[in-house]
């Protein structure tokens, strides 16, 4: 990586963030997330969440307004991890209403797991599931599948509503892989106390 990186070098970068490098390799990150490769960008994004940094985060405040929305939703990955490491939080109720599913259902989660709890995480998720176009309700259901407990107190008396379209999804004549996906989501909600 430090002897320059090449277009769609995405493993390298991954893997220096597996290895616990990222903060080494700063300058290295920040050309990644700037070379017009969404894929490498994406990465760098997630590369530069293991960083302890100030330098990481700013690059990672960059990227939250990227114009991909894998770039976006690891971004979003990268800054709750950030703020999570320093103690703090970071401004999530924003990127709730994103125009792509993907960084909603990412911010989502990481409004769930992290804070600030409330009526607006509870009401993205339910606009994710309730969306006619099936890859927002995919996102929706992985987003709870992944955050059901901390979803549970937040949703209250929406509880039941939230499970009943769950229900619905996994019924349906949609395609088998929601149904399927709905189902362990079901199963999922079922199991949380």
């Amino acid at each position: 990586l430090e002897a320059g990186l090449k277009f769609g070098d995405v493993r390298a970068v991954l893997l220096a963030a597996r290895l616990g490098l990222a903060g080494r390799l700063l300058p290295a990150l920040a050309n990644a997330s700037r070379t017009g490769d969404d894929r490498l960008t994406a990465a760098a994004a997630t590369a530069l969440g293991t960083a302890d940094h100030d330098d990481a985060a700013e690059l990672v405040a960059e990227l939250l307004g990227h114009t991909d929305a894998r770039v976006r939703s690891n971004a979003i990955e990268a800054a709750s991890a950030i703020a999570q490491r320093r103690g703090g939080a970071f401004a999530i109720e924003p990127l709730l209403g994103d125009r792509h599913h993907r960084p909603r259902a990412t911010a989502l989660v990481s409004a769930a797991r992290h804070g600030p709890p409330g009526p607006t995480v509870v009401a993205a998720l339910v606009d994710l599931l309730g969306q006619a176009e099936a890859l927002p309700r995919a996102a929706g259901l992985w987003a709870l599948e992944r955050s059901a407990v901390e979803l549970k107190p937040m949703a209250g008396s929406a509880w039941p509503e939230i499970g009943a379209v769950v229900a619905a999804l996994a019924t349906r004549n949609g395609h088998p892989s929601e149904r399927a996906r709905a189902t362990r989501v079901a199963r999922r909600m079922l199991s949380v106390d």
